[in-house]
């Protein structure tokens, strides 16, 4: 009995009823007669066709005397079939390349018969081995070297980044998934934001897989599909068939046949980029709309054989939820989800001295292609040479595009920093627009950014400074597009264009600008508006009369962009009301001192997270009618929401941050850790980006409130927070690479050896 623990194989059964099958798929015409008895011995398969007449045996054997004994058996039927006026051959297949010693005992028979691996007998259906050789030559989901936009980017750079289960928080490896699929013919779900390195990661299963084939350790081979790149692909035949096309395969029918059959692994890279979508009159109908786009996708993962294994990647928020995402995909029960956790600063360490960097900024996320594209482009190093000290993100950010924009003015004698960065403002504004608001540009709609903002038509040395601005990366390298290299990044560069606003709210070509905006301001653009707008010493009534006048134009994304401003500052407004209607934004923070937004109503909008302070006063909140609301935090049941604040909204759960601190205050720990718990779960779990520090005294008791400057500063002090200034307030932002070692603390705070809890122990 055949045993190989690094065969795909369990025992020699298997892979002759593998072969059978096979053999059966490569000639569908035939008849396949499955272990006949012929002159009272057993052959593993007979195929015939109407012209030709095959015998087929199989073995996993590299013995000599085993292979000369199947020859020697197979030739004489073979020359018995054609004694009796059939053409025949005989076909012997070995599991592994054949010895020379094997190869030797069948020449006597190559008249009669040929010797072939599993591989090469796999090969008459579809050739593995092309497909592998041409997918290598081409781009693997959104992977650029951010040196050159136009190279493809070594395996050697991949630094490994940790992929969580969602449920047990167990981390996994690339290779860990990779083996996943091959031991268990795994299905799973990898989301994560843009730019955090999914496509690096599926590109590392991807070589892995390829590796475990070609060893003949696996026998399936992974096809690796850019979903961007079969937009609006109605059939799955359509996407596989299109994908060999593209990788200029002979026969594009066949790769489907592997498919069909069973013969590959799918790495499906995008599933939010499948489909160039715009919004939607209503929450229900986007949800709708997104399941219609998907269907290609759907049909492709359910139509797939249990036996091909499927790893899908997109981004965690394209759906209002896990149940909706696993809907509109079609995934049933046995798919795993994972997510890309934030990396650690010693990951995002490796990943900045990979492309030749040396230290990272606070200011600056976590996320792979960012850290990547800031360290090979040597704008990591300039920050902290200009400025070594820490800065808020605000600053941090506003710092960086500026010298951005001096590097490239520089190159061009007519134009100085302040034009580029205008030019870059302007195009993060108008790339609102998009789906995913990093903008789809052609030349054309460069250039004509370029006379906006610059004042002249780009000449020869300005189209160069176009074609290499820094802060785009090309959409897809045939279609001469590009848009921005990170979200975090456009989002900052949009708080120019939204202070210009401020300053004049008439100026009817900067509101030209956002017409059609799908996206709102978020973190980092919040906080660069906060800070470019003191630095300008913006007057709050001057926020206000802009949000009211550029709402009655109908600029419902830009209203939101002033009101988010007058939010972090505190600022109550006061004027006309105001309808924000149709759009989508990030977490919403009200506490017992949050501003009067009582004139504001959110019509059939989706929120993704929101807290509601245990005091708040429900005549201060905005009016949300017809609201998709993802997460609620500091209610305890749906019917605890003020009716005159809410109306028909959707929550789809319910966060439990204020019960965790009434269970934490309840147990019997040290005062000191009670304080930590409730501290970290504030900053960590609670809706919204950071806390203000008299929100971390809420709910304690005196001299529990005595402790919070102490235990805050040990917070900060082991990298668990940064403490930041917005106007006159102090904010506490919590660092979300940190988020594992919270959730340990949490789960476990009085057996937890984590340095944070030790220290406060000690207090």
């Amino acid at each position: 009995m055949y045993s190989d623990p690094n065969s795909p194989f369990f025992d020699d059964y298997h892979f002759e009823a593998e072969v059978r099958r096979l053999a059966g798929l490569i000639w569908p015409e035939g008849r396949v007669d499955r272990s006949p008895v012929v002159d009272g011995r057993e052959r593993d398969a007979i195929v015939q066709t109407p012209d030709l007449v095959t015998v087929i045996e199989a073995t996993t054997s590299r013995k000599q005397d085993k292979i000369a004994g199947d020859a020697k058996k197979t030739n004489e039927l073979v020359r018995k079939i054609r004694g009796q006026g059939f053409a025949c051959r005989g076909i012997l297949v070995t599991l592994k390349e054949p010895t020379p010693e094997q190869e030797l005992a069948v020449k006597t028979y190559r008249g009669s018969l040929i010797l072939e691996s599993f591989s090469q007998f796999l090969g008459r259906l579809f050739d593995a081995s092309e497909y592998l050789r041409a997918r290598i030559t081409k781009p693997f989901g959104s992977i650029q070297d951010p040196k050159n936009l136009h190279l493809d980017l070594g395996r050697q750079f991949y630094v490994p980044i940790p992929i969580a289960d969602a449920e047990s928080d167990c981390v996994l490896s690339a290779a860990d998934l990779g083996a996943a699929l091959v031991s268990k013919s795994s299905r799973l779900v990898v989301l994560g934001d843009f730019g955090c390195g999914k496509s690096m990661s599926l590109r590392e299963i991807f070589y892995w897989l390829r590796d475990e084939f070609i060893s003949k350790r696996h026998s399936r081979f992974p096809i690796y599909v850019n979903l961007r790149d079969h937009a609006g692909g109605k059939y799955p035949d359509e996407i596989l068939e299109r994908h060999a096309r593209d990788l200029g395969l002979k026969d594009f029918s066949q790769l489907v046949k592997a498919w069909r059959a069973g013969f590959v692994d799918l790495l499906l890279d995008g599933f939010d980029e499948f489909a160039a979508m715009g919004w939607s009159s209503a929450p229900l109908k986007l949800r709708q709309l997104r399941r219609t786009m998907l269907e290609a996708v759907r049909r492709l993962i359910t139509e797939s054989p249990k036996t091909v294994g499927i790893v899908l990647a997109g981004r965690l928020h394209y759906s209002d939820s896990i149940r909706e995402m696993q809907d509109a995909l079609g995934l049933g029960g046995g798919f795993q989800i994972l997510r890309i956790e934030p990396l650690s600063e010693e990951v995002a360490l490796k990943i900045v001295e990979r492309y030749g960097g040396s230290s990272v900024p606070d200011w600056v996320p976590s996320r792979a292609l960012l850290l990547s594209y800031l360290a090979a482009t040597d704008f990591l190093r300039e920050v902290s040479a200009a400025f070594p000290a820490a800065v808020s993100r605000g600053h941090g950010w506003d710092l960086l595009l500026q010298m951005i924009s001096r590097r490239e003015a520089s190159q061009h004698a007519a134009l100085d920093k302040g034009s580029v960065l205008m030019f870059i403002e302007r195009l993060a504004t108008i790339a609102r627009r998009s789906s995913d608001a990093l903008g789809s540009f052609s030349e054309e709609d460069l250039s004509s950014v370029f006379q906006a903002t610059c004042g002249f038509a780009p000449d020869d040395a300005a189209r160069v400074l176009i074609s290499r601005l820094p802060t785009l990366a090309t959409l897809a390298p045939e279609s001469g597009r590009r848009r921005f290299i990170d979200p975090d990044l456009a989002d900052a560069a949009r708080a120019g264009d939204v202070l210009r606003l401020i300053d004049s709210p008439f100026d009817g070509e900067l509101q030209e600008a956002f017409k059609d905006a799908q996206r709102a301001i978020s973190g980092n653009g919040v906080e660069r508006l906060s800070y470019i707008a003191e630095q300008h010493h913006i007057q709050p009534a001057k926020i206000e009369v802009a949000a009211e006048h550029i709402s009655r134009k109908g600029s419902h994304v830009a209203a939101l962009d002033l009101l988010q401003l007058m939010m972090e500052w505190g600022v109550d407004y006061s004027r006309a009301p105001i309808a924000i209607s149709d759009f989508r934004f990030e977490g919403m923070t009200f506490e017992e001192d949050s501003p009067d937004f009582s004139r504001i109503n959110f019509n059939e909008c989706i929120v993704d997270s929101l807290f509601l302070g245990p005091k708040i006063s429900a005549a201060r909140l905005p009016r949300f009618k017809k609201c998709l609301i993802g997460s609620l935090d500091g209610i305890v049941a749906r019917g605890d929401l003020p009716n005159e604040a809410f109306v028909d909204c959707e929550i789809m759960e319910l966060s439990n941050s204020t019960a965790r601190n009434a269970d934490i205050l309840a147990t019997d720990l040290p005062v000191a850790a009670k304080v930590l718990l409730t501290v970290l779960n504030k900053l960590f779990y609670q809706a919204g980006r950071g806390r203000k520090e008299n929100a971390l005294y809420r709910g304690l008791e005196p001299r529990a409130r005595g402790l919070v400057p102490q235990i805050l500063g040990v917070v900060e002090a082991l990298g668990f927070a940064e403490r930041g200034r917005v106007r006159n307030q102090t904010i506490s932002f919590p660092k979300r690479e940190r988020m594992r070692r919270v959730n340990e603390i949490i789960s476990g705070p009085g057996t937890s050896a984590d340095p944070l809890i030790q220290r406060v122990r000690n207090l």
